[in-house]
């Protein structure tokens, strides 16, 4: 069985006039899910299913900074289906963003990519997106 490891380190910063922090964004907390049987990072909502293996989210160290960062794992499944690692949450916010900082260091192997993607709504519609390719490994 073939696996794909990404190690992704982010600490979420939005910068508007107030500063404000995504929660949790920096992964130090984590609770026990019984419906995946995984660690989840709070205020997330992760890929993990029980049933799938090794696949999803988990606790890694070294973090960027403080005790933890997220590592997302990425495994085919049967040699025939890529079960892909999501992480992802839902917030409000008080102000219009300016800019968005996070920290990713990963092993990307060859002909991957890791994607991020922000999305920012009102309600149920998007007023504003992003999206990043990251097709290389990223150290530190």
């Amino acid at each position: 069985m073939k696996k794909i490891y990404i190690v992704l380190s982010i600490l979420f910063f939005i910068n508007n006039a107030q500063a404000q922090q995504v929660p949790n964004g920096n992964f130090e907390q984590w609770g026990f899910d019984s419906s995946s049987t995984s660690f989840q990072p709070v205020g997330w909502q992760t890929s993990n299913v029980g049933s799938v293996g090794d696949t999803g989210t988990y606790r890694y160290k070294p973090a960027y900074a403080g005790n933890y960062a997220c590592g997302l794992r990425t495994s085919f499944v049967l040699s025939t289906f890529t079960a892909p690692a999501m992480l992802q949450t839902t917030f409000p916010i008080s102000s219009t963003p300016e800019t968005l900082e996070f920290y990713f260091k990963g092993n990307i192997a060859a002909n991957d990519t890791s994607i991020i993607i922000v999305e920012f709504g009102q309600d149920t519609n998007i007023i504003a997106d992003g999206t990043m390719f990251i097709t290389q490994s990223q150290g530190s």
